[in-house]
């Protein structure tokens, strides 16, 4: 069976999963010798959830807590990717959100610790513009000041793709070299698109 050939089932990004996925990892990892205890383990940060749209909750974690019996969750405190400072931001954006698991689990705490030191002291600025257009601007004259040939890569981070397209031909436009790769997503092409249209229409008939 197929519980047989999975003794251990981990699940990553479990603040992304709904309740359907869930029922589903718990059917793979409940072979009848686990006792009602199956070998299921899951992996979540719930101020990085990013799937609301598709089902994905809170509740997918907190039930996950209740229904296994799970006494104390392991708060994976250490961070290795980034500087104190950004964590700090982070927490302090992460905190504008009131439904979280440090609000509703009082044995939960969020306090993360880098665990290497910045190379360089780490500048953060939080600037708002008028409009989309005055922020492409703005930020592409100040990647245009900071550019050196022989200097570090600067890096842009965008909420999609039209973004990054708007501020790559602003670059261009003052002489900065551009890499942008981006994939191409299969249900953008335009005969999944049109099948897409016939099934929404088969279903609102």
């Amino acid at each position: 069976s197929v519980q047989e050939q999975y003794n251990y089932v981990l699940i990553d990004e479990f603040q992304d999963t709904n309740a359907a996925q869930l029922r589903l990892a718990h059917l793979v990892a409940d072979h009848y010798s686990s006792a009602g205890r199956p070998n299921l383990m899951v992996v979540g940060d719930d101020d990085q959830s990013i799937y609301k749209f598709n089902g994905a909750e809170l509740n997918n974690m907190l039930s996950f807590r209740s229904f296994y019996g799970v006494e104390k969750p392991i708060v994976l405190s250490e961070n290795y990717r980034s500087s104190q400072d950004i964590l700090d931001v982070a927490k302090l954006v992460a905190e504008q959100s009131t439904d979280r698991l440090v609000n509703r689990e009082k044995d939960i705490t969020k306090n993360l610790i880098a665990t290497r030191t910045a190379e360089k002291a780490s500048v953060i600025e939080h600037i708002q513009y008028p409009t989309e257009q005055h922020q492409l601007s703005s930020v592409a004259r100040r990647i245009a000041n900071a550019y050196t040939p022989s200097g570090q890569t600067i890096a842009v981070l965008a909420r999609n793709h039209q973004s990054l397209r708007n501020m790559a031909s602003r670059l261009q436009a003052l002489n900065i070299p551009v890499r942008y790769e981006q994939q191409n997503n299969v249900l953008q092409h335009p005969a999944v698109e049109q099948v897409i249209l016939l099934s929404r229409l088969l279903v609102a008939i």
